[in-house]
């Protein structure tokens, strides 16, 4: 049996974005690194992700190559509690790993985090600012301003 998921959007942002509130900081460090990656453990889990994924698959260090990607983390009195990040290539940056645990949920911070990505990425010298939004992200990224320009259909199928 083939089945099929809610597809899912690419959005596509070519203009800053107004700041939002909360304590917003770069991500300068391995222990920054390593913090961003556990906040993408601690949520990602809840959208199908296994856990173990992030800590498995990515070096902290890929954080921290200035060249191609800029991070951020959002605070909470002093609690990093969110997360974004943008990875360059050929004059498009990708954002991903949009984060924020579910104890702060509905406070702004992963939406600040996703504002100073985008205007950082376009500050560095993007043409334009690209995300494949989740079912969680698709409204917010739409009232950031975020225009879709298609959707991926994902396909999966299930043994008989």
């Amino acid at each position: 049996m083939v089945l099929a998921m809610k597809p899912f959007p690419e959005m596509v942002r070519r203009t800053p974005l107004d700041r939002l509130a909360g304590d917003v900081r770069p991500v300068l460090n391995v222990d920054d690194a390593r913090t961003y990656w556990e906040i993408c453990e601690a949520v990602y889990p809840s959208l199908g992700i296994p856990a173990g994924t992030f800590i498995e698959a990515f070096d902290p260090e890929q954080l921290l190559d200035s060249d191609r990607v800029w991070a951020c983390l959002a605070y909470q009195d002093e609690r990093p509690v969110a997360c974004a990040s943008s990875w360059f290539a050929g004059g498009v940056g990708c954002l991903g790993w949009i984060a924020s645990l579910p104890d702060v949920r509905g406070r702004g911070l992963a939406a600040a985090c996703t504002v100073a990505a985008t205007n950082q990425t376009l500050k560095l010298g993007a043409e334009v600012v690209s995300l494949q939004a989740t079912e969680m992200g698709e409204d917010l990224y739409r009232r950031l301003g975020f225009e879709e320009i298609f959707a991926y259909r994902v396909l999966g199928a299930t043994p008989h």
